[in-house]
């Protein structure tokens, strides 16, 4: 399969998008900037494509909720969590929480109520 690009993936979700499930979204908060892709479709898609760090962030930039959730799909944990090492010393982090991800959450949430 020939590497995707940004272009070609958002028009496939694009294409995969269904006017009930982006109805049902907005309705739960998703906001217009989706399409309305089903989370079976979004994985099956991911998995013909497996790891693709670069795509990965640049869906993620879009800021399309359709295209976070493929990005998550695509990202490579490895790089991705050597990328976020800053966030790791900068945000402290419950015992409880086991997700190695939660300071990259951490970081988006305090981004948004700057």
């Amino acid at each position: 399969m020939p590497t995707p690009t940004l272009k070609d993936t958002l028009a496939r979700l694009k294409a995969l998008g269904d006017p009930k499930v982006r109805a049902w979204n907005a309705k739960n908060g998703a906001g217009d900037n989706q399409f309305g892709v089903k989370h079976g479709d979004i994985r099956k898609v991911a998995a013909k494509i497996k790891v693709n760090h670069a795509l990965a962030l640049e869906l993620w930039e879009t800021g399309n909720t359709d295209a976070r959730q493929f990005a998550v799909l695509l990202l490579d944990p490895a790089v991705a969590i050597g990328e976020r090492l800053d966030v790791y010393r900068d945000w402290p982090v419950s015992k409880g929480c086991t997700s190695p991800f939660a300071p990259v959450w951490i970081e988006e949430m305090v981004k948004r109520q700057r």
